[in-house]
């Protein structure tokens, strides 16, 4: 068992937290990624263990089916990383709770953050055929 020391242990709860998603365990994810998020400012990490924490928080309750919930944790994970298939994933959660204003808002920063990202590409095609 590790002992919890935020600014030592918090990529490995982060890493302990992605492995438990991929094994479907979302519970034990979640309550790994809280030990995660306890990072302190001063790690020179901090920003990027922040943002894919909250990602992956995102992620867990996107499979949940609780769009809501996934889009909030996926902008909040935008605030600490800048990431194009992030701001493609917003702009997905946006489009299917309808908010197409906001979803072409995302996919333009998604093609700001990587031109190349063909989901990005993809995403604003879909929001632009539903605003007709």
């Amino acid at each position: 068992m590790i002992q919890f020391i935020p600014n030592k242990n918090s990529i490995y709860y982060y890493f302990i937290s992605d492995c438990n998603f991929e094994l479907l365990n979302y519970d034990e994810s979640k309550s790994n990624l809280q030990k995660a998020l306890k990072i302190k400012k001063s790690n020179i990490d901090y920003n990027y263990i922040k943002g894919i924490s909250y990602w992956l928080l995102g992620r867990i309750y996107s499979k949940a089916n609780n769009k809501k919930k996934a889009l909030s944790l996926f902008e909040k994970s935008a605030t600490y990383i800048q990431e194009s298939l992030l701001y493609s994933t917003i702009a997905f959660k946006q489009i299917q709770l309808k908010n197409y204003d906001k979803a072409l808002e995302s996919s333009n920063k998604a093609i700001l953050t990587d031109n190349r990202n063909a989901y990005v590409s993809n995403n604003r095609a879909l929001v632009c055929l539903k605003r007709k």
